[in-house]
């Protein structure tokens, strides 16, 4: 604020309240979108309950393969970090270009009827982004995603539990700036998986 002459007559500082009101529009759009995440996930784990009671429950059956989709709408390239198996194989690329998706098909192990593994990418520095999945024989596929923050190599046992306990479409994860979703068909034995990884937000 300034005052003209001895009259205290004052002048409002623009800078400072325009970046007070760009701090409050930003407060108030995060907390909407955090209302309207927690609202979507109420919406799709309802939708997923309908679906069990219409379809009369889980899937029956050996998985055949999973298809996988990994989509990468961030402004970074993602570089292959480490991938785990728990069952059966696929192909990973080492490069998933920003704004571009990967297809990969994860084969079942003849042995047992699953499909089960996870892959780890880095999108920036040590930050990595976790996606694994689950299509085993008779029982609900699953997909659990994170990002977290390594130099270290990743704790399979630990996203193997996790994934265990997960959803087909488990919570929206958004971590160091970066969001990402996930979600997988509950009943099919060759369901497609599809994770994506959003645009930062700064």
């Amino acid at each position: 604020m300034s005052i003209i002459g001895g009259h205290g007559i004052f002048h409002p500082d623009w800078d400072t309240m325009k970046l007070v009101l760009e701090q409050s529009i930003k407060s108030e759009l995060s907390s909407l979108r955090d209302y309207v995440d927690q609202r979507l996930n109420a919406i799709d784990q309802r939708i997923d309950e309908l679906h069990a009671q219409v379809s009369g429950g889980g899937k029956t059956g050996p998985a055949i393969y999973t298809e996988l989709i990994l989509e990468n709408l961030s402004d970074e390239s993602l570089a292959h970090y480490q991938q785990h198996n728990w069952y059966g194989s696929g192909n990973f690329p080492q490069i998933i270009h920003r704004r571009m998706s990967a297809e990969i098909k994860h084969e079942a192990d003849s042995g047992t009827g699953c499909s089960k593994g996870g892959v780890a990418y880095t999108i920036r520095d040590n930050i990595r982004w976790i996606v694994a999945w689950s299509n085993m024989k008779d029982k609900e596929n699953k997909v659990y995603i994170d990002v977290i923050e390594t130099d270290g190599s990743i704790d399979w046992d630990v996203y193997g539990s996790l994934l265990d306990t997960s959803k087909p479409k488990p919570n929206a994860v958004n971590k160091y700036w970066n969001r990402a979703v996930a979600s997988i068909d509950p009943s099919s034995v060759t369901p497609l998986m599809k994770a994506t990884l959003a645009a930062a937000i700064r």
